[in-house]
């Protein structure tokens, strides 16, 4: 038979449980309140990001096609449109060029022009020698015994500067920056597929901020 102090025991371990349930509905109800607090920030954030969307196609003149999706205007889509064309016309060119390079210095450079030159090669390298070492044209003739126009000559072909050289320049190569080009190539691919993620983009948005106006309503 149950007395009086079972049913003060368990009327105690009621009052416990109670009070632990209490503070879980507490705790939940603040969940509830900072989740919809939160749900509220969302919103505002997707509707300023619509917002600043709608002013982008504005900026850019964006229109919408017979489908709904948005497009940017002909005339930016031309001027893109020729950039492009005009660059490709420039990697081709570029590729064109650097492969006529070789050909051109293997045939027209390495030709001489004029009456040979009247110096042995040890001779020559002894010029250059004394040139790089700063001494005047004149002191190099004098030392290798060379008149001061071979002396001259030689000293031009070195640096590049003597009429020979500057006549049959070698051709050099352009070059060609792949990984910009690379990176060129992903923006573009970029750009082309914006219209229609922005189209995408508005029709998620204004679906959820319509969900969260609503929640909590029922």
């Amino acid at each position: 038979m149950e007395t009086l102090e079972d049913a003060q025991d368990e009327i105690r371990q009621l009052k416990v449980r109670l009070e632990v349930q209490q503070m879980r509905v507490e705790n939940a109800h603040k969940d509830r309140d900072e989740a919809f607090r939160l749900v509220d920030q969302m919103r505002e954030h997707v509707e300023d990001a619509q917002h600043l969307i709608e002013r982008w196609q504005e900026a850019f003149e964006m229109v919408q096609d017979a489908d709904g999706t948005w497009q940017f205007d002909p005339t930016i889509t031309g001027m893109m449109a020729r950039h492009d064309e005009t660059r490709e016309k420039y990697i081709e060119l570029l590729a064109r060029w650097n492969k006529l390079v070789p050909r051109y210095n293997a045939k027209i450079a390495p030709q001489p022009i004029g009456r040979p030159m009247k110096a042995s090669t040890a001779q020559v390298e002894d010029v250059k020698r004394r040139h790089k070492a700063g001494e005047s044209l004149r002191k190099i003739a004098t030392a290798t015994r060379l008149s001061f126009r071979t002396v001259r000559t030689i000293v031009g072909k070195a640096d590049g500067t003597d009429r020979t050289s500057r006549r049959h320049e070698k051709l050099r190569r352009l070059e060609f920056d792949r990984l910009r080009a690379a990176e060129y190539r992903r923006r573009k691919k970029m750009r082309d597929a914006l219209p229609k993620q922005i189209g995408e983009l508005q029709e998620r948005g204004a679906a959820l901020v319509k969900a969260a106006k609503g929640l909590g309503q029922d």
